[in-house]
């Protein structure tokens, strides 16, 4: 954190507003607001700045089309250990999912409010609000939601959510770890350049790029499930803006993924042959057994840019997103 008396306010604020339960009383059920394509972003930018200031650094390397002569502004994740179910971002975030009425978009309360949030925050392919979202459940959100809790300490919520509902038991999904991926991130880039690329192939909600987010700038990820990708891309808002909007003046041809090329007498997009090399580049590892027969999804992928996401033809199960 960047140590300031405002960020370390801040905080303590935000702890106390995710344990207040007199909030939830006070919702106006008859509010309404016409809310914008990306209206939480300027909010997300100027928390940010109290805090950890890495939108102020991606800005500035957008402005100036060259990375700041200073080192990538560290964030710290996962400092709730193995008490997440007790910290105020998880705290918050299930509030919020309470407030989110069951018939709306059917079951999957938590994919719901991922593309609220995805909506707030301006992502190219969640132009709308989420359908099936009714206006009076976005009104609970828009007063009971606060951001800045979720800024103010880092952690993989989704990733923790995800992996304790019926969603992560059905799939067998278990995030790795906080301090094993911390340690693994070390380990593997003790000799790096923060334009060095770090590749995750099974990227689920992005947990070993937020940590290398420390080291680099240049993040990679692909997945063949599409609610993980979405935690990803709101864990890559919140902390990582280079995860979700890649400099162009270091790679062009992933910030500008959707242009038509001929490769070998075949046209793709730039997307899709960067999905193919991606793929190709996982699959040289023995370990990556996982993806024998995946192919790039056509069809969903582009709501993921810039992650890539990939399906396998005749899984031997079919994955269902209900969380509850």
């Amino acid at each position: 954190m960047q140590g300031s008396t405002g960020s370390s306010a801040l905080c303590s604020f935000a702890h106390q507003r995710a344990f207040d339960q007199k909030r939830k009383t006070q919702i106006d059920l008859t509010l309404h607001r016409d809310l914008k394509h990306g209206w939480l972003l300027p909010y997300l930018i100027d928390i940010d700045e109290l805090l950890w200031c890495r939108w102020k650094y991606w800005i500035e390397a957008r402005e100036a089309n060259k990375l700041p002569d200073r080192p990538i502004p560290i964030v710290t994740f996962g400092h709730d250990g193995n008490h997440v179910e007790k910290s105020s971002g998880w705290r918050h975030i299930s509030d919020c999912l309470e407030l989110i009425d069951p018939y709306d978009g059917g079951s999957n309360r938590v994919e719901l409010f991922l593309d609220w949030l995805l909506y707030g925050f301006g992502l190219h392919a969640q132009k709308t609000l989420p359908q099936g979202m009714s206006h009076e459940t976005s009104m609970k959100l828009y007063q009971f939601f606060d951001l800045a809790i979720l800024m103010a300490f880092p952690y993989d919520y989704w990733g923790e959510i995800l992996s304790f509902s019926s969603f992560g038991k059905r799939l067998g999904f278990y995030p790795t770890p906080h301090n094993v991926v911390e340690l693994m991130v070390k380990v593997g880039m003790m000799q790096h350049n923060i334009t060095d690329t770090v590749l995750d192939p099974c990227v689920g909600t992005g947990r070993m790029l937020l940590h290398a987010s420390n080291h680099s700038v240049q993040l990679y990820g692909m997945d063949i499930n599409g609610l993980v990708l979405k935690a990803a891309l709101v864990n890559g808002y919140c902390y990582a803006p280079w995860m979700v909007k890649p400099f162009s003046f270091l790679d062009p041809e992933l910030a500008f993924g959707d242009r038509q090329i001929e490769t070998g007498g075949e046209a793709m997009t730039i997307s899709e042959m960067i999905a193919k090399d991606m793929l190709e580049a996982a699959q040289a590892n023995p370990s990556a057994i996982y993806l024998k027969g995946a192919v790039y999804d056509k069809l969903s992928a582009p709501a993921f840019e810039p992650f890539k996401k990939f399906v396998i033809p005749n899984p031997p199960y079919q994955p269902s997103p209900n969380d509850n």
